[in-house]
């Protein structure tokens, strides 16, 4: 049972080794009609690896733009800090640095840009990734949980090297 818990969770994160890192410059945004379709108001798809194209579940049409680009930041923060975990519990428990690197590179690059968020746009409270505190509190709590299992020495020094941050990249490939 573990085994099939822990191959789920690999192939849950190899689609982060094999493409760039995306860490969003822009702050999620709560808006009426980002991520909705405008013609049947369905939520839009969630596709970790498509920050620019979003399709409707009934129509399926599809959707480009800043502001449904915004609302995806809104559920690709919270999806990246679970696999933050997720890296950083695999690569520890079975010694794959790879997976533990990957997991680094991700704290390592909200760490460097965190500032340049912006705190304003917030419907509830200061905050500087989301548009509520609540979201930013669950977001938080998941990469403190994953900076636990990492060993501190390499989250500092990948953010040194500075090296993970040439492989960001807006559209990943498919």
């Amino acid at each position: 049972m573990l085994k099939r818990l822990r191959e789920r969770l690999r192939a849950q994160v190899q689609p982060l080794l094999d493409r760039p890192l995306y860490i969003p410059e822009q702050k999620a945004l709560l808006s009426q009609d980002g991520g909705v379709c405008p013609e049947d108001g369905a939520r839009l798809v969630f596709d970790p690896f498509s920050p620019d194209r979003h399709q409707c579940p009934i129509c399926e049409r599809w959707y480009e733009g800043d502001r449904h680009h915004r609302a995806w930041i809104t559920r690709y923060q919270i999806w990246l800090s679970e696999r933050a975990i997720h890296l950083a519990l695999l690569g520890g428990l079975y010694e794959d640095p790879a997976l533990s690197r990957r997991a680094a590179e991700i704290l390592a690059g909200y760490a460097e840009r965190y500032r340049a968020y912006p705190n304003r746009d917030n419907v509830l409270g200061p905050t500087r990734l989301f548009f509520s505190t609540y979201l930013e509190s669950i977001w938080l709590c998941q990469v403190s949980l994953a900076a636990s299992i990492l060993d501190l020495d390499e989250i500092r020094g990948t953010a040194a090297r500075g090296s993970w941050s040439a492989r960001w990249s807006r559209s990943p490939p498919n």
